[in-house]
């Protein structure tokens, strides 16, 4: 064999060693995250009960306090990056706010009392738009206990937020400092809710106007007007929308934004009648590209795509929240009954919500691996908490199970 051809092989060999290791490194990343098939389903639609809501929360306060299983298969400082640990105190906060269960108190208080000093101040600081979402619970821990120290942690949040937005040339909030023309609907979820609570709550209007601010920019850039799906995000420089059409998580922060807001907007508000009109019409039009089991695939203008449980679950409890909170008409009960009754049958018998999309990557970026997951878990427990107070009310709303 000439030198020639013995160089050409060996290159060859190297390549192809490279390769095979390559490809079991990637293999192993993806085995790990694979799910083992849930056990038989535990719950049905008639079983919905405090019993099936319990399990629930179990399986929320392992994603928070238990170190041996934080985010259900992320790691601890993923959980606390990829907002997974506000989304999943989100059920406990839901609860909490309608019962005054000391359960959910202690649950949201130990998880947030050991990342605060004692007079309120982030041990880690405040660094990204993921952290703030914590800030709701937070509100709900001052209301209950008027502890100073929730009161100084809430305005933290809030100054790191106002200084973020005044640093951007548009006065509103950057999800990256890589992208800073750049607006993900994946904010308007993380922050818009406590802005809005903020605001009312500390009596700070200008918290409450960039809330409203970033929603009103998102609903005029960020949908696809022959869809009148919203898309990943839109582009400030360009005022065109960015990404993925339809992507249910996506449609689901923008609805959670949303109507966080708009509840907590004084009914002087001149914003207010525009943001509820802007919720029933994105309301109408998600309906309308629903799955026959009555949630939505990962990508909501294909419903024959795989379910996403944690968009679903999200565009679900907003819409029942709009109801409970008086701005969407009662008939919408139909929608979020059956909603639910897919999120039970997607429910394992350990109390973990199954099926939900993996965490995104970036915009155009959505790793097709389901399992269970904090952002499908927090939004599915708050659904049924408030389901469950509808259920109690003595009112004459519709009753009948799709």
């Amino acid at each position: 064999m000439s030198r020639t051809r013995y160089v050409k092989y060996s290159l060859y060999s190297i390549i192809a060693a490279l390769l095979i290791i390559d490809a079991l490194w990637l293999g192993s990343k993806l085995w790990s995250r694979i799910k083992p098939a849930p056990p038989p389903i535990q719950y049905t639609w008639k079983q919905l009960n405090q019993q099936y809501v319990d399990s629930l929360k179990s399986a929320l306060e392992k994603m928070l306090l238990d170190k041996d299983h934080p985010g259900a298969g992320m790691s601890g400082e993923e959980f606390d990056r990829a907002m997974g640990a506000s989304m999943a105190m989100m059920g406990h906060t839901v609860s909490f706010e309608l019962t005054q269960n000391q359960r959910d108190a202690n649950v949201i208080k130990t998880y947030i009392d050991c990342r605060l000093t004692a007079d309120g101040k982030f041990k880690a600081g405040l660094t990204r738009l993921d952290e703030c979402m914590m800030g709701w619970p937070i509100i709900e821990l001052y209301l209950s206990t008027q502890d100073k120290k929730y009161a100084n942690a809430a305005k933290e949040i809030y100054a790191f937020l106002d200084k973020t937005a005044s640093t951007t040339k548009d006065g509103t909030l950057q999800y990256s400092a890589d992208n800073p023309d750049d607006r993900l609907v994946d904010s308007l979820g993380l922050v818009c809710p406590f802005l809005s609570y903020y605001g009312k709550v500390f009596n700070e209007p200008k918290a409450q106007e960039l809330s409203v601010r970033m929603l009103k920019d998102f609903l005029e850039y960020g949908i696809e007007p022959r869809s009148g799906l919203p898309c990943h995000g839109f582009s400030t420089s360009r005022e065109c929308p960015l990404g993925l059409i339809g992507w249910t998580r996506g449609a689901g922060w923008l609805m959670l934004g949303l109507t966080e807001t708009i509840r907590h907007l004084p009914a002087t508000s001149s914003y207010r009648q525009d943001l509820c009109d802007e919720f029933r019409k994105l309301t109408d039009t998600l309906i309308s590209w629903r799955k026959a089991d009555g949630c939505w695939g990962w990508n909501a203008n294909k419903p024959d795509c795989h379910l996403d449980t944690s968009g679903s679950s999200m565009i679900a409890y907003s819409i029942e929240r709009a109801i409970h909170s008086g701005f969407l008409d009662v008939s919408y009960y139909l929608v979020t009954d059956k909603a639910l009754a897919c999120l039970v049958k997607n429910t394992r018998s350990d109390g973990l919500v199954d099926n939900s999309l993996g965490d995104s990557g970036g915009v155009g970026i959505y790793p097709q691996i389901y399992g269970p997951a904090a952002w499908a878990q927090g939004p599915t427990t708050a659904l049924c908490i408030l389901i469950l107070d509808r259920e109690s009310s003595s009112d004459s709303r519709p009753k009948n199970r799709l």
